[in-house]
């Protein structure tokens, strides 16, 4: 690295404050409605991430305290990847039950999901900008291939396996005989 690089960049104790109170920040932009330039906080919170807007709080707060710990690198942090890719599969999903795309242009859509998402409904822009091509190619079976996306990517970052899935509904079974 490069004495420039070296001097610009964030201390790590300093960072991790700043991220938790970031975490805080947003949590209580979420949950407050307020008004004036908060309120505009809040609706553009909910216009991008629809319902998933109360997830961004809790996942930048445990960020926060997982660097707090430094414990944010190698199957941390590619569990911090996979839990961000499960939030934006959330709101595609969500988006994908709550909005009709079939009779609006790309923008107009995303408008609409936007208006939605102010009014916690649906996933958002973020969810619409995926559900909307996923909508156009594969219709209803989109619904499914998020759904078993979701599920996939949860247990992935959970770190439960085939195995692990099998036992534990064969248990309920076994105890039926």
């Amino acid at each position: 690295k490069t004495a420039v690089a070296e001097k610009s960049r964030i201390p790590g104790p300093v960072a991790t404050i700043l991220l938790f109170m970031v975490s805080i920040l947003l949590m209580f932009i979420v949950v407050i409605k307020g008004e004036n330039l908060w309120r505009f906080m809040h609706d553009v919170m909910f216009g991008f991430f629809g319902i998933c807007a109360y997830i961004l709080p809790v996942f930048t707060g445990f960020i926060a305290v997982m660097m707090a710990f430094d414990r944010l690198h190698g199957k941390i942090k590619s569990k911090v990847i996979l839990s961000g890719v499960l939030c934006v599969i959330i709101a595609t999903t969500l988006d994908l039950f709550v909005s009709d795309a079939s009779s609006l242009s790309v923008f107009k859509y995303i408008a609409k999901c936007y208006t939605d998402g102010v009014n916690i409904k649906g996933g958002g822009v973020i969810g619409g900008i995926l559900g909307y091509p996923l909508d156009y190619a594969f219709a209803d079976g989109a619904k499914i291939i998020m759904i078993l996306a979701a599920i996939t990517i949860a247990l992935i970052t959970a770190g439960v396996t085939l195995r692990d899935l099998l036992s534990t509904a064969s248990k309920p079974i076994a105890k039926a005989k």
